[in-house]
């Protein structure tokens, strides 16, 4: 039961790394006043943002890698070796103009961030098939506590002493500091990935016996949707609708997460302020991964989505009414990060229990394709629909794509309670 656990923390320490990308909406401005310095002076930060949707097309093309590699040739191995490819992108990025910082910093690090996402769960579930959500809260919530850990030595390193930006631009004595503390971010990424990569333990096949996976082979059986190939996963209604709801719900996260700075700076002037924000909201992040999985152990999935859409839909509708305040604005970001937070274990863990252990994480990874496109889509949105972002009208929209996630699990609650009154009536007769 030791190398379960062994595994469970190596899997948390590799994605401590790996959410190193959520760094972006605090220094976004900080990567467009550099090179505003260095070679693009009419650069702007809605431009750099380009960054943040590049990383998930990334993560969508590694996704499709991970699990299958791992089975392959070992999931420690695999690990490892996406460890050491991933921070040397990441400090690639930092000698490299800004079209190849956009590749070594967002595009390329985003495959070996997808190609991992779900390799630790996928070893630590053989160790506790029948704590899915325990498995992948503890692990996955790893990703989200990364700025907790590291935003305040990314800020001391860039910004020591809270100098403020001028027409949203940082001066050239804070913006020279991005490079050489980005390197020395990724120095410790590199100590940390490689020690929970090899932290990661191997079953035997003479453990079959031993406690939880003792059902093991029972366990991959208990989808409540039959499939027998990963083909037959697109097939099924289930899917669709769960990867257009992941579309759906996961672009107010997006722009807010990616933007909240460079939004909120206007109302409130204080830089030091933002990175406290993302401090805290990196840990409540990490913390919303872990109790969105412990209560999807206990509580009917579709209910627990239903809450997270009506989450969704007011902050977005009320974000721009509180923005002056600093106490409601932390809380808005807070509760921003448990939503958003919250859909990286729900879905998986939701995947898991419609198609089983076998099938429920590739059925993730192709519903996680849903997700760059949600992520363009945002980019999109703010750079085209920039005045509007600024004054806070862009988020109205995102009432109404998040209510269309709504409709769909209304229908799947009537649907649902449908089915379990025909199926009492067959019964009873």
């Amino acid at each position: 039961m030791w190398k379960g656990y062994l595994s469970i923390f190596g899997g948390f320490l590799t994605h401590l790394v790996t959410g190193g990308f959520y760094f972006w909406g605090n220094i976004s401005m900080n990567v467009s006043s550099y090179y505003r310095f260095n070679g693009y002076p009419d650069i702007e930060t809605k431009t750099v943002s380009a960054v943040f949707p590049a990383i998930y097309f990334g993560i969508a093309i590694g996704s499709q890698l991970g699990i299958h590699l791992a089975r392959r040739f070992g999931h420690k191995l695999v690990s490892v070796a996406n460890m050491l490819c991933y921070c040397a992108s990441m400090y690639a990025a930092t000698y490299s103009n800004f079209y190849f910082f956009v590749f070594f910093q967002g595009l390329l690090p985003g495959v070996f961030i997808g190609i991992e996402y779900l390799i630790p769960v996928d070893n630590a579930l053989k160790f506790f098939p029948s704590k899915k959500g325990m498995v992948t809260g503890l692990i996955l919530c790893g990703f989200g506590f990364t700025p907790l850990v590291f935003n305040p030595i990314l800020q001391r390193l860039l910004n020591p002493d809270n100098i403020l930006p001028v027409n949203g631009y940082y001066p050239e004595e804070v913006a020279e500091n991005l490079m050489s503390s980005l390197r020395i971010v990724t120095t410790i990424y590199l100590g940390m990935g490689l020690i929970g990569a090899f932290l990661m333990q191997s079953i035997k096949q003479s453990d079959d016996h031993n406690d939880d996976t003792y059902n093991q082979k029972l366990i991959q059986n208990d989808a409540q949707v039959g499939v027998n190939s990963q083909f037959e996963i697109l097939k099924t209604k289930e899917f669709w609708l769960s990867t257009f709801q992941v579309f759906c719900l996961t672009g107010f996260g997006f722009i807010l997460i990616s933007h909240y700075k460079e939004f909120g700076i206007v109302h409130i002037p204080d830089d030091q302020f933002f990175s406290l924000v993302g401090m805290i909201g990196g840990f409540t992040n990490g913390l919303s991964r872990f109790l969105w999985s412990y209560l999807l152990d206990f509580i009917n999935y579709k209910y627990l989505v239903f809450f997270n859409i009506i989450m969704a839909m007011t902050l977005a509708a009320t974000i721009n009414l509180i923005a002056d305040s600093k106490v409601l604005f932390m809380m808005w970001i807070i509760f921003t990060y448990l939503q958003y937070g919250g859909l990286y274990t729900l879905f998986p863990g939701i995947c898991t229990k419609q198609f089983g252990t076998k099938f429920g994480p590739l059925a993730f990874n192709m519903a996680f394709n849903s997700i760059p496109f949600s992520n363009l889509t945002q980019f999109l949105l703010t750079l085209y629909l920039h005045d509007q972002f600024m004054n806070g009208r862009l988020f109205y929209l995102y009432v109404i794509i998040n209510f269309l996630a709504l409709v769909i699990q209304v229908y799947l609650l009537v649907t649902e309670r449908s089915r379990k009154k025909l199926s009492s009536v067959n019964y009873t007769e």
